[in-house]
C-alpha cells in the first residue's frame, strides 16, 4: 500500500514537472504559492514543497530547520542536481569561485569589516574560516585563520593559512592594515620624539616620571616606550 502511495506521489509531481536536459532547470508547472513563489503539491490534503519531496525521492531525508536552496537560482526548479541542502553544497553556492589562484569572494552577508558571516544550522562562522574548516579539517584553539590576500571576503582555501595572536599581528604590521605610531588617531607622541627620550633614558639622567613630565605624558606612556610594549616599529 505505502509502496503504491509513493509511486501515485511521483506520477502526479512529475507530471507537473516540466523536464529539459540533465543539466536544464526543471520548472514547476504547478501550485505556486504567493507568499514564497514556491511549488507545492498535496500529499494527505497538506501541501508539502515540491523541492522537498524531489530531495527526498532523490537524495534523502531533509532537515526541516534548514532550507533547499537551488544553485540556479529558480525558485521554481525541481531538478534534482540543482538542488543543495547539504551544509557543504549550501556553502560554496555562496562563494563567488573563480579560478583557482583567484580570490573568491562571499556573496551574502558580512561584518562591519567585511568578513563573510555563514550559519552552518548551530554557529555563525567567519565564511573564511568555514572555508578552511572545509578542507583543511578542524581549526586549534586559539589560532586565527589569515588571508594571503589581505581580502577579508576571499574564501578560496589557497589564500588562507592559520597563525597565532602574533603572527596575525605581525601579519596586519607587515600589509600595513594596522595604523602604527603617529598614524594613530589618539598617539600622544611622534617617532622622533621616540628615539629621543629612550636616547635621553640611556643616559641614566632621567626617570621615567621627568621624561613624562618634559614631553607631557604619563610615566606609564613612557615606561611602554622604554620597554617597546609599544611603538615597536622603531
Amino acid at each position: 500500500m505505502k509502496e503504491r502511495k509513493t509511486i501515485s506521489v511521483k506520477n502526479r509531481l512529475f507530471n507537473k514537472i516540466n523536464i529539459k536536459g540533465e543539466n536544464d532547470c526543471w520548472p514547476w508547472s504547478g501550485y505556486v504559492k504567493k507568499q514564497d513563489g514556491k511549488g507545492y503539491i498535496n500529499i494527505n490534503k497538506n501541501p508539502v514543497g515540491v523541492q522537498k519531496v524531489v530531495y527526498e525521492l532523490e537524495k534523502g531525508i531533509v532537515d526541516k530547520n534548514f532550507p533547499i536552496i537551488t544553485s540556479c537560482g529558480n525558485k521554481l526548479c525541481c531538478n534534482a542536481k540543482h538542488l543543495l541542502h547539504d551544509i557543504v553544497s549550501v556553502f560554496w553556492n555562496k562563494v563567488n569561485i573563480k579560478e583557482e589562484d583567484d580570490c573568491w569572494p562571499w556573496k551574502e552577508g558580512a561584518s562591519p569589516k567585511g568578513y563573510g558571516q555563514f550559519y552552518d544550522r548551530k554557529n555563525v562562522w567567519r565564511a573564511h574560516r568555514y572555508a578552511y574548516k572545509i578542507v583543511q579539517g578542524d581549526i586549534p584553539d586559539k589560532l586565527f585563520v589569515c588571508h594571503t590576500c589581505d581580502n577579508p571576503p576571499c574564501c578560496n582555501p589557497k589564500h588562507l593559512f592559520l597563525g597565532d595572536n602574533q603572527s596575525n599581528v605581525d601579519d596586519m604590521m607587515n600589509k600595513k592594515r594596522k595604523r602604527v605610531g603617529s598614524d594613530c588617531r589618539n598617539a600622544k607622541l611622534n617617532e622622533s620624539q621616540v628615539i629621543k627620550i629612550r636616547k635621553m633614558y640611556k643616559t641614566g639622567n632621567y626617570t621615567l616620571v621627568s621624561l613624562g613630565e618634559l614631553f607631557k605624558v604619563d610615566c606609564s606612556t613612557i615606561g611602554n616606550l622604554i620597554t617597546k610594549k609599544t611603538w615597536k616599529h622603531i
